[in-house]
């Protein structure tokens, strides 16, 4: 063996036993209902990954990691999770072994509490939640509250520029978020950024009441939106993304844009009564027209993280004070679907 066969080995060996040794800080969150900070659960081995990953600022993009890694990922989850699980013994090592056991899942709050009754981890993934878990604050008559679309971290911010306090970069583009979707209405406006973790309920909601004015799917990446991934440089909040637009029923708020996120694992965004995945950038109307009430379930993610990002007229919103000021230190706030976000400024 070469000199230079040797030292490859003994670099491949020394690497090795550093990621196997080397352990991710712990990553935390503060939980709303408990007024405290909370450590979010990611397994080691995948927080590895996504910390090498993302360890240096643009490096995924910049080796278009979106076109390979990714986008393989995603292929293989969208295949593997959708499988028809046989039995019993299949849902136990999957299903339960799998997430609920490793990321503490309390299945009692869900409508179907027993793993063995979904056909596919996917069918697991998108189980639906008891509603009186998750009442809607207000109800959807009071038009004057903004609530969560889903149980996830959030940052909220008054105007875009302040995203580099978590995007880290001051480039955010709008109009890039939006695709077609004329900007202009939000220049100036606010924005929610809801980032929904392996862990949680995966479907999502409205947070005001109002009709679908325009719907797309823009085509884009497929990056983590992991912290380390969302706040890399790497542009995570342009991932493959559907672009809704709503008509407020409050004339006060206006229209607000809800973008809904892919990320690595997640092949399509599922909305009700209408699949919008494949023909990536192309406009659909199949659910332009229809009327979703404060709270209604809008649609789902399926296999893997995602995000949410809602955006408001300058003026419309203004946010809850608790939220603003931890994502003003750069600090997500964990909170349930529902729960009070912001209200329209002025009540």
């Amino acid at each position: 063996m070469s000199i230079v066969s040797i030292l490859l080995l003994i670099s491949v060996v020394v690497c090795g036993l550093i990621f196997y040794f080397w352990t991710v800080p712990d990553y935390l969150v503060w939980n709303r209902a408990r007024n405290d900070a909370e450590v979010e659960f990611i397994p080691q081995t995948i927080a590895k990954g996504l910390s090498t990953v993302y360890c240096f600022q643009g490096l995924a993009n910049n080796l278009k990691m979106d076109n390979i890694f990714f986008e393989v990922t995603t292929l293989f989850c969208g295949g593997h999770y959708t499988n028809h699980l046989e039995d019993n013994a299949t849902k136990y090592k999957d299903i339960y072994l799998g997430f609920i056991q490793k990321y503490h899942i309390d299945m009692s709050e869900f409508i179907e509490p027993d793993y063995g009754a979904y056909d596919s981890v996917n069918d697991w993934f998108i189980r639906k939640i008891r509603p009186e878990l998750r009442p809607i604050a207000g109800g959807p008559s009071d038009t004057t509250l903004i609530t969560s679309p889903a149980d996830a971290r959030v940052n909220v911010f008054n105007v875009f520029a302040d995203t580099a306090i978590w995007l880290k970069t001051d480039q955010f583009n709008i109009q890039t978020m939006l695709g077609p979707v004329d900007a202009t209405p939000w220049l100036g406006g606010s924005m929610a950024i809801v980032r929904l973790a392996p862990q949680d309920y995966h479907r999502f909601h409205m947070p005001i009441s109002g009709t679908l004015e325009q719907m797309w799917q823009q085509s884009g990446t497929f990056q983590s939106v992991g912290v380390d991934g969302m706040r890399s440089g790497n542009w995570a909040i342009y991932n493959s993304r559907t672009i809704m637009v709503f008509n407020a029923t409050d004339p006060r708020i206006g229209r607000m844009a809800y973008v809904a996120v892919g990320a690595t694992c997640v092949g399509s965004v599922v909305i009700l009564g209408n699949a919008t995945q494949g023909n990536l950038g192309q406009q659909t109307s199949a659910t332009t027209g229809t009327f979703f009430n404060k709270g209604d379930n809008l649609g789902f993610f399926q296999f893997g993280g995602s995000t949410i990002v809602l955006v408001f007229a300058p003026g419309a919103v203004t946010w809850s004070e608790d939220i603003l000021f931890h994502s003003q230190q750069a600090v997500e706030a964990l909170v349930n679907m529902g729960t009070v976000l912001g209200r329209i400024t002025g009540t």
